[in-house]
């Protein structure tokens, strides 16, 4: 059995947000425990939807959420054997309707646009046009105002991504995946 302090866990933030945590005080080898918590404003307490929290375990990023409409994420932790493990909490700032800043990165974009898609899937038929794809880049959340379909927009969405990973080092701000989407589209 490992103990709570065994397990560290830091939060990184952008500077004007508190990124609050929650976790059991012991963790099981071989059995999941969640860690929970919220994103707002520091201040006014005001909670940050729909935004990108990644979680790094010894430096790797294992897996990231999306927080809810109340700013809350959730993940579950397994861990494989007794030792100390250090657990990094980041949101480098943004949102799938403001677009990503500090240090953007890919990863980031891809679940923006996972937003996108589910919301251009709703009242969007025919065939996908670049214009509707671009806006949708933009906004994440907008719904589709010309006619489209989900599998065209994931398979331009796809395309552009590619490209825009291998084009784009250090970050990638959403204004490069619009490009992409111009150029490959």
């Amino acid at each position: 059995m490992a103990s709570n302090s065994d397990i560290r866990i830091q939060t990184l933030t952008i500077i004007g947000t508190v990124l609050s945590y929650s976790m059991p005080d012991t963790a099981v080898e071989g059995e999941a425990f969640s860690v929970t918590g919220q994103l707002y404003k520091e201040g006014s307490g005001e909670v940050i939807p729909n935004a990108r929290i990644d979680i790094y375990i010894a430096g790797e990023l294992i897996t990231y959420d999306l927080t809810n409409a109340l700013g809350q994420y959730a993940f579950n932790i397994v861990i494989t054997e007794d030792g100390e493990y250090d657990i990094l909490i980041s949101y480098a700032g943004g949102t799938c309707t403001s677009g990503c800043i500090t240090s953007c990165t890919s990863g980031c974009i891809e679940s923006c646009v996972v937003s996108c898609i589910v919301s251009c899937t709703v009242g969007c038929v025919a065939s996908c046009i670049a214009s509707c794809t671009r806006s949708c880049i933009a906004s994440c959340t907008a719904p589709c105002t010309a006619s489209c379909t989900a599998s065209c927009i994931a398979s331009c969405v796809v395309s552009c991504t590619v490209g825009c990973i291998s084009g784009c080092i250090a970050s990638c701000i959403v204004s490069c995946v619009v490009g992409c989407i111009e150029s490959f589209t």
